[in-house]
């Protein structure tokens, strides 16, 4: 397999297909909100559960993959706070939004396809175990430090509730639940409802990088290029190293396809949602903003790179 041309080429073709349609106005946003929308509500959803509830799932929750994950953003999260702190400069408020933009990757919208794409179906166990603690870890925090900068206006017992609310309605979280629970009760999708959601699954590619794409045109690239290099290179070069190491190295997990599930994943671009976590506080959002757009077009030859190493 050449990742490059099977991989990478495909997944940032159909990108800069939705980013030029966005640019010359062939499409409104209105348009890729909607297209966005039935991405993460429907489609996603609906292939988390149809995958989980037909494969097999381990015996033992798989510790050494999710901590080699987690180790990394929870390393990359304080050591990106610190840095924005002490070498830049910037309030807390600021620096917790550098530390979150530089530990979310982009898991939905442009990691389930890469994913997917480079190691197929035999992936999904451990993209979807992943993932499916993804913002049940990370957000909590995040909202948690933006409320002591904002002067502790809200209660930890408050931040965890509202917390929890958002990830019960969340429906990646819901799609994963679900088809854990069919998986367990070794319940099967009747045979029309297997097949709409065997075909939602398939839009999943398409209408997500699509989406990404015609969405990056609402990022701006602006000043403040030290501040934005250094978020970007903890992202995509830093993150995916430490979960290299633990992987590969200091847990050697026996199964190098998780191994390397959990590298790509960490590889990723910045996601969007430290970009809505700024814009609701108010707090470095410009920067968040560019290293959204940056970190998404430096991938493309961070993830050559990875995906080669991988293969």
């Amino acid at each position: 397999m050449n990742p490059i041309l099977e991989v990478v080429l495909p997944v940032f073709g159909l990108i800069l297909l939705g980013w030029s349609m966005a640019r010359l106005k062939w499409t409104t946003d209105a348009s890729v909100d909607g297209l966005t929308h039935f991405t993460y509500h429907f489609s996603v959803p609906l292939l988390l559960l149809r995958t989980l509830s037909r494969t097999a799932l381990p015996d033992e929750i798989p510790w050494t993959l999710l901590v080699s994950f987690y180790g990394a953003s929870f390393t990359v999260f304080p050591l990106s706070l610190w840095l924005s702190r002490r070498l830049l400069n910037k309030s807390f408020g600021e620096a917790a939004i550098n530390g979150f933009t530089s530990a979310f990757p982009n898991t939905v919208l442009l990691g389930i396809p890469v994913v997917l794409m480079s190691f197929g179906e035999p992936a999904t166990l451990p993209l979807f175990l992943i993932i499916s603690l993804h913002s049940t870890l990370l957000f909590p925090l995040i909202t948690l430090l933006m409320e002591i900068d904002r002067g502790g206006e809200a209660s930890v017992p408050r931040i965890l509730g509202n917390a929890a609310q958002g990830l019960a309605r969340n429906p990646i979280i819901l799609g994963l639940s679900c088809g854990m629970l069919l998986n367990v009760l070794e319940v099967t999708l009747p045979g029309p409802a297997d097949r709409v959601a065997e075909l939602m699954g398939q839009t999943v590619t398409p209408c997500a990088l699509f989406a990404l794409g015609a969405t990056l045109t609402r990022f701006q690239m602006s000043g403040r290029w030290l501040e934005v290099g250094m978020v970007v290179s903890l992202k995509v070069l830093l993150q995916p190293l430490i979960v290299a190491v633990l992987a590969f190295g200091v847990f050697q997990l026996e199964d190098h396809l998780w191994a390397s599930v959990a590298v790509l994943l960490a590889a990723q671009p910045a996601g969007a949602n430290p970009y809505l976590f700024a814009t609701r506080y108010n707090t470095n959002v410009a920067l968040a903003s560019n290293a959204v757009l940056v970190s998404t077009l430096v991938s493309v030859f961070t993830l050559s790179g990875i995906l080669w190493a991988l293969h």
